[in-house]
């Protein structure tokens, strides 16, 4: 069975190149605009990995991580951030997230990551 990986980004260019990258690697891709949007997929299915941006609007990243990690979900999460956000290191330091690429990222670096975290 294929590995599901939600994409949760408010720029469409970015949740489309991540998309056909992770399905040429074989994975199966749903994504989101929002974290509010993701929340409203994870409720009907499961992922395996959910990648999300930090900065969105309606629900950021942050939030995204908060609700899940509240409701003791265990899926795995890399967050995506272009400020080198002191929170996001924080939630990996204390384990709420598996990992974080600060962007712009090379894209072998980013399927080697999702790899090496699933």
């Amino acid at each position: 069975m294929k590995k599901r990986i939600l994409v949760v980004d408010d720029e469409i260019g970015i949740r489309i190149i991540l998309k056909e990258i992770l399905e040429d690697e074989g994975y199966q891709v749903e994504v989101a605009a929002s974290g509010r949007l993701a929340l409203a997929q994870i409720r009907v299915h499961d992922f395996d990995l959910i990648i999300s941006d930090v900065m969105m609007p309606e629900m950021n990243g942050l939030q995204l991580v908060a609700e899940l990690r509240a409701s003791n979900s265990k899926v795995k999460i890399i967050m995506m951030t272009s400020t080198h956000n002191k929170e996001v290191r924080f939630l990996f330091e204390q384990g709420k997230i598996n990992y974080y690429l600060d962007k712009p990222f090379a894209m072998s670096e980013f399927v080697s990551l999702v790899r090496r975290v699933l």
